[in-house]
C-alpha cells in the first residue's frame, strides 16, 4: 500500500490529478483512514501532523562589504548596525546580525 501525506502533495487537487482520483476520494481517505483502491493499487491518505517549519541560521552575509564572510568574524560594528536596518533581510539574518553586534558590545563592556 502506498502511504501519501502533505509531504508528498501539497494539495488535495494535485494529488487527483496526478494518481486520476477523485478529490473527494482523497479527502475521505484522509478523513476516515482508510485506503483507496485504484486498479491493482491501494492509496492511503493523511494529513501532515508536521507543526513547526524548520529554519536555518545565517552564517555569512551574502552581499555587500563582507559578501561572503562570516558575520561572526565581523568586527565592523559601524556597518553591522547599518546592516541589520536594512528592510530586505529576513528575520533569520537580522537575528544573526543582532547576535553579532551584542557579541561585540559585550566584549567592549568587559
Amino acid at each position: 500500500m502506498d502511504i501519501f501525506t502533505r509531504q508528498n502533495f501539497e494539495s488535495m487537487k494535485l494529488a487527483g490529478e496526478m494518481l486520476g482520483i477523485p478529490v473527494t476520494k482523497i479527502k475521505e481517505s484522509a478523513d476516515e483512514s482508510r485506503p483507496i483502491m485504484k486498479g491493482k493499487r491501494k492509496f492511503q491518505f493523511r494529513y501532515s501532523t508536521i507543526t513547526e517549519t524548520r529554519t536555518f541560521e545565517v552564517k555569512k552575509f551574502t552581499f555587500g562589504k563582507y559578501k561572503n564572510q562570516l558575520i561572526q568574524e565581523c568586527e565592523d560594528l559601524p556597518y553591522l548596525e547599518w546592516y541589520v536596518k536594512l528592510p530586505q533581510l529576513n528575520a533569520q539574518f537580522k537575528h544573526a546580525l543582532r547576535k553579532r553586534i551584542n557579541n561585540i558590545k559585550n566584549s567592549k563592556n568587559i
